[in-house]
């Protein structure tokens, strides 16, 4: 008696992990040290073909720019990046708007072209578009920008914000500039 129900209850585990769909029953491997298999520790197994070991992770990051520009002549600079910290945009846009020859992108030993250049700094954006208008005001050159949605608003509330401020001979000095925010993966 005590054999058949033995025999009994094997078989009907059997049938019913038989039963199961391959795809739904994982294996828990992923367990603390000292831990047993199957305890609430346990993370279940990855998916075949799915490597977490290099994956990372991932962060949202800002779309940064900034512009600058040269007081003696006049040119203006737009410095972009990903990351949170808008000073660091500006602080490239001045850097870039003081060293305009120097090689930015590699590892350049040679010195830079104008780095007593007087510059400054006229704005900066996160996640938008932005453009700058230059005009007269008092027989002087002033800068105006401001962010907007898209580049076509920014050209256009660049150029109005110039003319408010009772600019004369508006016109866009840099075209508009756009950032987005964007996912940045970083692995382990």
């Amino acid at each position: 008696m005590k054999t058949a129900y033995f025999i009994g209850a094997i078989t009907a585990g059997f049938l019913l992990i038989t039963s199961l769909p391959v795809s739904k029953t994982s294996a828990q491997t992923q367990c603390p040290v000292g831990t047993v298999a199957g305890s609430a520790t346990c993370a279940p197994d990855s998916p075949q073909g799915v490597d977490n070991s290099t994956r990372g992770y991932s962060e949202r990051v800002e779309g940064l720019g900034a512009f600058a520009f040269n007081t003696d002549t006049g040119e203006v600079y737009a410095y972009v990046l990903q990351g949170r910290d808008i000073d660091a945009a500006s602080f490239n846009a001045m850097r870039k708007c003081e060293q305009p020859d120097h090689e930015w992108g590699g590892m350049s030993m040679r010195a830079p072209t104008g780095p007593d250049a007087n510059c400054a700094p006229i704005t900066a954006w996160r996640n938008a578009c932005s453009a700058v208008a230059s005009g007269q005001v008092g027989g002087a050159t002033r800068y105006f920008s401001t962010p907007a949605r898209n580049a076509r608003t920014a050209r256009a509330n660049a150029v109005s914000q110039c003319q408010a401020n009772g600019g004369t001979d508006c016109s866009i000095a840099h075209d508009a500039v756009c950032t987005a925010r964007s996912t940045r993966w970083n692995r382990y």
